[in-house]
């Protein structure tokens, strides 16, 4: 509440209005295709391995969000002023931004939910230490912009954007040194080297989907990029919560633990869901920790992926042409 009150102070005192003069109207069309189609998707996603992944229901979901979504682009094109204007698209550049963006919001904040219940559920710690425990990243991702600011208006973007995101990549794989009898300590380098790549990256995310439009259709492109965050870390705890108890699942039949209820018991309670079975309760952090090492390698996966995207693709955009220098009064 005082951090939101303080925004809204700032923004009112320093954030000029701005408004597009011809947007007369609402593209309510695409909205309700978009987020029709998003629901199934990730409702799909959410309930494959509850139902089963060749199950009528979660087929059904998956292909009738995907059918909405071609649906939602065939509308797009033929709207006057549509919610999304996919002919972006067409540019290498925006959508090596858009795809940095989505891998980022699917391979690392996505983790944060199966990262807190490690904390919580399977280290012990309390809500209130769960939150202190993730301040090392917390920190650098707040710290970082405001370092490296000057050096982030001398250098390319591409290279800025595909060294955060490689830089994120490797804090996410030292992760992997985490244990089932590790203790907090092992999580921290991790933290610490992704929150200094986040702290890079989310500024150079933020400008890179301004900087290679054309600047009448920066608000769009803002738009479009936190609609493809957001849509990764959607997609992203969708499909990394189902992957961690599939792997949750086989390693507790490995010790000889069955059901898929168990599972996903783990999956989302941890060491909670094993109370009153000493059996299960010693089997639970090897596979919770083998779960997560699953998706946290998955997680760096796509930050590499980001970070190719921003090499092949970022790098292509165009240099912004430099202001014009003001006109000399005559004598």
């Amino acid at each position: 509440m005082p951090i939101g009150a303080a925004v809204f102070v700032i923004a009112l005192m320093k954030v000029r209005e701005s408004r597009d003069p011809r947007a007369d109207r609402t593209d309510y069309a695409g909205l309700v295709l978009f987020a029709a189609s998003l629901f199934l998707i990730v409702f799909g996603l959410l309930r494959g391995n509850e139902e089963g992944w060749g199950s009528g229901q979660i087929v059904g979901a998956l292909a009738a969000g995907a059918v909405l979504l071609v649906i939602f682009v065939l509308v797009e094109r033929r709207q006057a002023r549509p919610m999304l204007d996919v002919s972006l698209f067409g540019v290498p550049a925006f959508v090596g931004v858009q795809l940095a963006t989505f891998c980022i919001g699917a391979g690392m904040f996505a983790l944060f939910p199966f990262l807190s219940i490690y904390v919580q559920d399977i280290l012990g710690f309390s809500p209130l230490k769960a939150g202190l425990a993730f301040l090392p990243f917390t920190i650098f991702v707040f710290f970082v912009p405001l370092a490296t600011r000057n050096i982030a208006q001398t250098k390319p973007m591409w290279a800025l954007l595909a060294i955060a995101m490689a830089i994120v990549a490797a804090g996410l794989l030292l992760l992997e040194i985490v244990s089932p009898t590790s203790g907090y300590g092992a999580l921290l380098p991790g933290f610490i080297v992704a929150g200094i790549g986040t702290g890079l990256a989310n500024p150079t995310i933020a400008g890179a989907a301004l900087r290679v439009v054309d600047p009448a259709r920066t608000g769009m492109a803002a738009g479009i990029s936190n609609t493809a965050r957001i849509t990764g870390l959607a997609v992203g705890v969708a499909v990394l919560g189902a992957i961690l108890q599939s792997r949750i699942g086989s390693s507790l039949r490995e010790a000889g633990f069955h059901g898929s209820s168990l599972s996903a018991s783990v999956a989302s309670s941890g060491t909670r869901a094993g109370r009153g079975n000493a059996g299960v309760l010693d089997a639970i952090p090897t596979a919770f920790v083998s779960g997560m090492d699953t998706i946290v390698l998955i997680g760096a996966v796509l930050l590499v992926i980001g970070a190719a995207a921003a090499v092949l693709l970022v790098r292509r955009a165009p240099a912004p042409a430099a202001a014009p220098e003001p006109a000399t009064e005559a004598a």
